[in-house]
């Protein structure tokens, strides 16, 4: 259903020694892109939850045709 979404949340660790500095811009770093992801998330349930909404109001007064081959329609 739609497009797949394309995020760039996999972060990964640097290596070597870091100053307390680096260390902490790091995990301030991390705890906001943990947030974003999360906020992404909500958003697409929320997403997906109103295009079923949608799907069901317009189906609502849907039905199948009533005619067969031959008819003059």
């Amino acid at each position: 259903m739609g497009y797949l979404s394309h995020t760039s949340f996999n972060w990964k660790r640097p290596e070597g020694s870091q100053t307390v500095y680096k260390k902490l811009f790091y995990k301030k770093a991390q705890q906001y892109i943990k947030q974003l992801e999360e906020a992404w998330m909500v958003a697409c349930r929320n997403l997906e939850k109103a295009q079923r909404l949608m799907e069901q109001q317009a189906n609502k007064h849907r039905q199948e045709p009533d005619f067969t081959v031959g008819d003059i329609v």
